[in-house]
């Protein structure tokens, strides 16, 4: 998928990893993930996650998230467990409210498949996994970027994380109040 010149803040992408309330109501999905690694000690940043798109109790789920996010411009994902796949994720800033996105998936095999290209299942799931991002993008598009970000208390530890992480890519003279009084 590319998708250009879109009215999107580039650090959204980040944020969307730590933004758990949303998949509830963006992705369908039952429960709400628990969150199991947080880490942004460095320019590559981890955010891992269980989540389930069936409905199950949250001690049974057996299924997750792991995302590298390496910048702001770039972001990696292995789910396992529900779909067996990898996405990378581009963002391209044109400016401090507009981005161009590119995003890709690859599904893996099932165990014995021989197949030369892709069969009619991986691209079903492929066309699953872009129709989600392109769920969460048309969340995006009606945003409009705060610094610092209305929260509630139980997102305030993960966003404060990430938005703090976030700063070392701006130029040292970058001031977001500004950036958003447009």
């Amino acid at each position: 998928m590319f998708e250009t010149g879109l009215e999107i803040h580039p650090q959204y992408l980040m944020e969307n990893g730590v933004d758990f309330a949303h998949f509830k109501y963006v992705h369908n999905t039952p429960l709400v993930p628990e969150f199991t690694r947080h880490d942004f000690d460095a320019p590559v940043s981890y955010v891992d996650f269980t989540i389930a798109f069936d409905d199950v109790p949250a001690d049974e789920i057996n299924s997750g998230v792991q995302a590298i996010n390496s910048g702001i411009g770039v972001a990696g994902t292995k789910s396992w467990g529900m779909i067996d796949n990898r996405t990378l994720t581009s963002v391209t800033p044109i400016d401090d409210a507009t981005s161009d996105i590119r995003f890709t998936v690859w599904i893996g095999r099932t165990p014995g498949d021989d197949n030369d290209g892709p069969t009619s299942r991986a691209l079903r799931n492929a066309r699953g996994v872009i129709e989600q991002f392109q769920n969460d993008i048309g969340i995006w598009k009606y945003q409009r970027y705060s610094d610092p970000p209305a929260l509630s208390p139980s997102e305030f530890k993960g966003f404060t994380a990430i938005t703090k992480w976030a700063t070392q890519f701006y130029p040292a003279d970058f001031d977001p109040k500004a950036a958003t009084a447009r």
